[in-house]
Order: structure tokens, then C-alpha cells, then sequence
């Protein structure tokens, strides 16, 4: 499905630093609302997955003195580590329903 395809390119290119993580969550953020019902349709299992990714970006703030007064928010290392996680999920559920 192009909408996943384009998802994980698109998170693929943040994680080598292709696009920072600004550009990537706004794209991210905007296509995964965009697509999300025929994402969901096509295959639940990758709609999660996508999800968790999209819900770290709506934990993510780049400014570390808000994060410092907010807790919950989440800076580069912890969204890198959720996206790289949540890509690896992804692999095993393609090789399994592929």
C-alpha cells in the first residue's frame, strides 16, 4: 500500500538524517491523518504500529527547556528510539503477512 510505503520511507529518512525531526514528524503527523481509515482498513496490525510512531511525535517537543517543565514529552534520542522500534515491529509483521 502506497500510504504505508510512503510512511516508512519517510520515517526510514529521518532515522539516517535525511530530513530532521521537525520536517519528519510534520510530514508524518499530516499524511498518517490523512490515510489513517484505509491505512486501518488495509491491515490493523500495520495501522498500530504506525500509530504507536505517530503518537511519539505527538509526545515530541525539540525544546529541552519545555520538556524539562513537561515531563511526558519526549526529545531526538527517545522519538528515534520509538520510530527504530516500531520499524522493526513493522518488518516482522510484513514478513508474516506477506
Amino acid at each position: 500500500m502506497k500510504a504505508v510505503e510512503y510512511l516508512v520511507e519517510l520515517a526510514n529518512k529521518y532515522l539516517i538524517g535525511e530530513i530532521d525531526a521537525k520536517s519528519f514528524t510534520e510530514k508524518f503527523e499530516s499524511y498518517f491523518y490523512e490515510t489513517e481509515e484505509a491505512i486501518y482498513d488495509y491491515d490493523k496490525k500495520i495501522y498500530n504500529v504506525l500509530d504507536n510512531i505517530r503518537e511519539a511525535i505527538a509526545y515530541y517537543e525539540s525544546d529541552a527547556n519545555i520538556r524539562e517543565k513537561t515531563k511526558y514529552l519526549i526529545g531526538d534520542d527517545e522519538l528515534n528510539h520509538k520510530v527504530k522500534i516500531n520499524l522493526e515491529k513493522l518488518k516482522n509483521i510484513s514478513i508474516k503477512t506477506a
